[in-house]
């Protein structure tokens, strides 16, 4: 959990008004907890290096660093005591016999001396016999002791690799602003936007290339919290916000190769994308509900960013059913848009 003093290291890059405030993989220390009254998720006051200044991040932008294990210390022991007992000599033990004693330990020497000399003239006879036998003999060839019927143990299966969690890119400022430009690869992409204001708050997302617009992602009065999911080219972009008060943008681009299959439900209150799911079959319907007072629409794209279908658009509240055809084994997600609570299920 962090908390005041947590050692930790920053998830994604964090760009404040059009700079780098944070690295990806950068160290940091909470200096404090303090949540933004507006924005409560940004929490924990972090200096940032490179812009000298301290700023509030969130759970999305820090995790706590595992602490490195430190060896216990050697033991040692007290000043004055000696680790290991002090013992007598061979000189100290022979001082200490008596002349008959002394006669018995040099009578046992030489017995232990003639039998040591024995043992070496006999072993020196066996080492000539075997060296004469080894340059007249071939050496045998050992036999195989594997049975013929054994076959080799296949190597143990190396468990599937964990997919990899997209890349989340943050943009973040206050009022009205063109940021930075930055690149899409083109396909799908999801933007996670919030933003505080008393008045207008729109995301316009621009193209560089030909200078139009290219998607209007949310256009409210009042705060805003959601998402949107759109098929895009590959090129370079910036976003026109307009903003009375700090906002928040999130830009992913994610390729999933694998997701939960149908029946899925997704549910919500305001515009959203929704998670991955997995077409069981190639005919899917759709069971929608909103209970907003504008506009309704559930729009259902492929991983490739292609809108497949859309089986709501409507004004104000709804309740209804459509089939769709799908592909079998084939991955969407849907970019529902809604003011008011609603709820989708597939199956």
């Amino acid at each position: 959990m962090v908390t005041t003093g947590s050692k930790c290291t920053v998830i994604r890059q964090v760009i404040i008004d059009d700079q780098v405030a944070f690295e990806a993989g950068e160290g940091v220390t909470v200096e404090n907890v303090q949540p933004d009254p507006q924005r409560p998720d940004n929490k924990y006051v972090v200096y940032s290096q490179g812009l000298q200044k301290r700023y509030l991040l969130s759970d999305a932008d820090i995790r706590e660093s595992q602490p490195v294990p430190v060896a216990p210390p050697a033991t040692v022991p007290p000043p004055g005591v000696s680790p290991t007992r002090t013992k007598r000599t061979i000189s100290d033990r022979w001082r200490g016999l008596s002349p008959r004693g002394k006669a018995v330990v040099a009578g046992i020497v030489v017995v232990i001396l003639i039998i040591g000399i024995v043992a070496a003239v006999s072993g020196s006879g066996k080492k000539e016999t075997e060296k004469t036998r080894t340059t007249t003999e071939a050496p045998a060839t050992p036999a195989d002791t594997t049975p013929a019927d054994t076959q080799p143990s296949a190597p143990p299966a190396t468990p599937p690799a964990a997919p990899a969690q997209p890349e989340v890119r943050t943009l973040q400022g206050s009022g009205n602003q063109a940021t930075q430009a930055f690149n899409l690869r083109g396909g799908l992409a999801i933007f996670h936007m919030q933003g505080t204001s008393s008045g207008n708050f729109a995301v316009e997302l621009m193209s560089q290339a030909t200078g139009q617009l290219d998607a209007l992602l949310a256009n409210v009065i009042g705060n805003y919290s959601g998402s949107q999911a759109i098929g895009v080219s590959p090129g370079t972009y910036v976003f026109n916000i307009t903003s009375e008060g700090p906002w928040t943008i999130g830009i992913e681009e994610p390729r999933p190769t694998t997701a939960a299959s149908t029946p899925q439900t997704f549910s919500g209150s305001t515009p959203m994308a929704s998670g991955f799911f997995t077409a069981s079959n190639g005919l899917a319907t759709f069971t929608m509900n909103h209970q907003g007072d504008g506009n309704f629409s559930v729009q259902v794209f492929d991983t490739e960013g292609n809108m497949v279908d859309l089986p709501a658009n409507e004004i104000g509240p709804y309740q209804g059913s459509q089939a769709v055809s799908l592909g079998a084994g084939d991955i969407y997600i849907l970019n529902v848009e809604a003011n008011g609570p609603w709820s989708v299920q597939v199956q």
